[in-house]
């Protein structure tokens, strides 16, 4: 009887420590998902703010193209070429 109850013990001893085990590796699963998360977010951020850098920049050429447009229409107003 006390065979039995010892390999009992044994038993719940090795459960535990799959079960500790489990729980490790499960910590250690979640770290790396959190981080990866963060690494994506980062990349993500950097892309967002590459995009409005872009967008910025379009915009500048946009309103320079613009007032050099505007500037070439007065001229050829005040040229009198139509």
């Amino acid at each position: 009887s006390s065979q039995s109850s010892l390999t009992d013990a044994q038993r719940i001893e090795a459960e535990r420590k799959h079960a500790h085990q489990a729980m490790n590796d499960l910590d250690e699963d979640l770290e790396l998902a959190l981080r990866l998360q963060e690494e994506e977010h980062a990349e993500v951020e950097r892309y967002s703010q590459a995009l409005s850098e872009d967008e910025r920049m379009a915009r500048e050429l946009q309103i320079q193209f613009d007032k050099e447009h505007e500037e070439h229409e007065q001229y050829l107003r005040k040229s009198g070429v139509d």
